[in-house]
Formats: structure tokens, sequence, C-alpha cells
């Protein structure tokens, strides 16, 4: 219900996203097929002109309508279970998205099965150990919103889990990157 309420608001309040650092880390991918997962407004896949054909998965109507609206194509669907067909995809995006997820494994073992082999998962995240995305957090937990935030090293162990081999990871102050790959 949140994001169906903030969807008018969502790329304002966001900003514009890194495009330049995420499109640094994709040089290493095949372009193609790209899914979004937890794309919402498509603020990020809005901005992948060129890269491939890119859908926006995302759960809330509200804000697959603004993505949409943007001339991007979109499904409204939950990432545990992805109306994908498998081995379709040469990247999944997930962008600030992974910590509203309920069962991180799941989606990751999604990913997984809907990459083709050698196809790349970026994932960009909030750094938990910083103090504003601790603020964060506790905001997230007092509008109602089940979000579990993580450090870059689990989410390290959790995408090697899921069978994907590490082929970068980016640290910064507040977010941190990871690339990795199906074998």
């Amino acid at each position: 219900m949140f994001f169906e309420l903030i969807a008018p608001w969502y790329d304002r309040l966001m900003g514009r996203p890194d495009v330049v650092a995420l499109l640094m880390l994709l040089q290493r991918c095949r372009h193609g097929a790209v899914l979004d997962l937890g794309g919402g407004t498509g603020r990020v896949a809005g901005e992948l002109d060129g890269f491939g054909r890119v859908l926006v998965l995302d759960a809330s109507l509200g804000m697959l309508r603004q993505a949409r609206a943007k001339g991007l194509s979109a499904v409204c669907a939950r990432a545990e279970s992805l109306p994908v067909v498998e081995g379709s995809k040469d990247v999944v995006l997930a962008i600030d998205a992974l910590h509203h997820f309920s069962q991180v494994g799941l989606v990751l073992a999604e990913a997984r099965r809907v990459l083709r082999p050698g196809g790349c998962l970026l994932i960009e995240e909030p750094d938990v150990r910083s103090f504003r995305v601790k603020v964060i957090a506790a905001l997230e937990r007092l509008l109602g919103l089940h979000s579990r935030f993580y450090g870059p090293g689990d989410v390290h162990r959790m995408v090697e889990q899921a069978g994907f081999q590490l082929l970068a990871m980016v640290e910064g102050s507040t977010y941190f990157r990871l690339l990795a790959k199906r074998p």
C-alpha cells in the first residue's frame, strides 16, 4: 500500500540513479534482454537506453503505472515467483530492491533460473552499516514496511549460495553494488 501511495512522487523523492556507475559494471555483461526486479516506476530501466530490452517487474500496480507511462514494458508479479521463461534473460537487476523482498534466497534462485548461462545479476543496495541507512531502516519499520537491510558481505554470501560467481563488488559510503554471473 505504501508504494501505491508514493508512486506518483517516487522518482522525484529518489532522484536520478547513478546510471554511469551501473553501466560501468554492466559493460562486463552481454546486452540484450534485461529484467528489472522491483523496478517500480522504471526509474533505472528508463535510463538504460541502448543496453537492451528491459522488462520492469514489480508487485505495486501504482508503481508500474508510472513505468508504463514512460513507455516501458512492465508486469505485476512477485520476484519470488517470476512469470519469466527459464534462461531467457541476459541481465537481472535488483536496484534498491533486495531489502524489500521477504524471501531473498528464493528471489536469487529465481534470478538464476531466468538468466542464460553467463548472464549477469547486478544488485545495488543501501549499506546497513551506514548511519543514514540505519535511520531509513528505522523509518521504514515505523511505516509498517517489512524491509530487511543487508551489508555487502551478507549479500555476497547469499549470491554465492544461490550459485552465482562474484565478478565485482563496489562499496560506497551509503550504497554498494555487486555484479555476479550465472556459470
